[in-house]
């Protein structure tokens, strides 16, 4: 058996998608196992939320003030 990923909070896996420990493909299917193998909805929306939170962070590139 696989050993799982369990986060406490989005923004341990946001800082693996910036550096890029982690890909955005790998964290898609990681949101699909949390939901649908595990039924673990907690991770599936913290998952989710890092997602979410990461596809921001790049559309933002700039903001002057």
């Amino acid at each position: 058996m696989r050993k799982r990923l369990l986060y406490n909070s989005p923004e341990a896996l946001l800082d693996e998608l910036i550096t890029g420990k982690r890909t955005i493909q790998n964290t898609y299917i990681l949101r699909y196992r949390a939901l649908n193998v595990y039924d673990d909805y907690e991770q599936f929306q913290i998952i989710d939320e890092a997602i979410k939170m990461y596809q921001a962070s790049n559309k933002i590139k700039l903001i002057d003030f």
